[in-house]
């Protein structure tokens, strides 16, 4: 709606262009061209701007003439306004596309005095995702930005740019405690998936973020950063397991989901997972932590084949029969405990357990174990 108010404020006579020359709004490129070169009024190069971007989207022969324009005013631009209309405009094309004007928004983030400008420069260069790896020195300077909206646009953007980001972790963790939230929130969310090559300071800050939060977002944040790292040591696993006890189903699927990325770690939390396994009243729940279990316990899993046959009857919804069944077969050999109890199971009134069934004691013969009764028809 705002680039619509923008280009309807110009007049759009203009003068022809060649005949194949593409056009916005009647006017044809080499126009607009001009336009932001040339005209004095800030709301015009502001609508040229935006009128580039349009051409560049739709025309792919014209894409690097129209957007290096744009980058170009970007960098030159003496209106704020007009150089934070274009980063805007560049954060909008297909990110292989624009990574043209790469170079115009990593040298804007470093030279650029305007707050409002540097900030929608970062947030543009997340939009490249690991693509922008070369502006990582950028915005890692920009965490030390004097604005807190610029920090946090830097951050989220090196989270969004990955393990090739992981350079900028020291200076992340400097702004894991900072009191403004939006900030703090967007480092947890860089710290969990720019892949430190030292993971325990990271899991110790991400461990006090989620001791400390307040609001649900900072916490949920904190959870799947943590599942992410995948570092169970500096009070982790017990950080976790407070959160199993949360009244929403959504966060302890979260959490569990977090667990279950631990690997081994998981069995210090094996009773808890389960008792949410065995009683949690949601299904989504009891599905997550079953599979955590599974995952962790990996070879040693064997020991759960009593709740899981237990619950493969009980269990009142026909989705966590089938994920019990599933993990049956994935135990292999180590499954053959619950063979009795899968060809019970195919004759559950669901045929979709029924068939998860069938396909567990494949997986399990396919091991080396073979039937001791007579398949049982369904």
């Amino acid at each position: 709606m705002r680039y619509c108010l923008i280009l309807a404020a110009v007049a759009l006579a203009g003068p022809p262009g060649r005949a194949d020359e593409p056009t916005f709004n009647d006017r044809p490129l080499s126009a607009w061209l001009t336009m932001l070169k040339e005209d004095p009024t800030p709301r015009k190069r502001r609508a040229a701007v935006v009128a580039l971007g349009e051409i560049a989207a739709a025309n792919k022969s014209e894409f690097v003439t129209a957007l290096s324009a744009v980058g170009r005013a970007l960098q030159n631009d003496a209106s704020p306004l007009v150089r934070q209309q274009a980063a805007a405009v560049i954060g909008q094309q297909k990110v292989d596309d624009a990574a043209v004007v790469l170079s115009d928004l990593t040298t804007a983030v470093r030279v650029e005095k305007e707050p409002s400008v540097r900030r929608e420069v970062a947030v543009t260069l997340g939009r490249f995702g690991k693509l922008a790896k070369q502006a990582v020195p950028a915005l890692t300077d920009a965490l030390g930005d004097k604005d807190d909206a610029v920090k946090a646009a830097a951050a989220e953007a090196l989270g969004r740019v990955g393990p090739e980001a992981r350079t900028a972790v020291p200076e992340l963790l400097k702004l894991a405690g900072a009191a403004d939230k939006p900030l703090r929130l967007a480092v947890t969310f860089a710290l969990g998936r720019t892949d430190a090559d030292d993971k325990l300071p990271v899991a110790v800050a991400l461990v006090e973020t989620l001791k400390t939060a307040t609001g649900v977002e900072s916490r949920r944040e904190a959870i799947t950063s943590l599942g992410l790292l995948g570092e169970s040591q500096g009070g982790v696993v017990a950080a976790l397991a407070l959160q199993l006890a949360d009244p929403d189903a959504e966060h302890r699927v979260l959490t569990v989901g977090a667990l279950g990325k631990l690997g081994p770690a998981v069995r210090g939390v094996e009773a808890e997972l389960l008792a949410l396994f065995r009683t949690d009243p949601d299904k989504g729940v009891r599905r997550v932590s079953i599979r955590a279990l599974c995952q962790g316990l990996a070879t040693e899993a064997g020991r759960l084949i009593p709740a899981l046959t237990e619950r493969l009857q009980a269990d009142p919804d026909f989705e966590v029969r089938v994920a019990i069944a599933q993990e049956l077969g994935g135990l292999g050999e180590n499954g053959k405990a619950a063979i009795p109890a899968l060809r019970a199971a195919q004759r559950d009134p669901q045929i979709r357990v029924r068939e998860a069934a069938a396909g567990a004691l494949k997986q399990i013969e396919r091991a080396g174990v073979k039937p001791t009764t007579e398949p049982v028809k369904p």
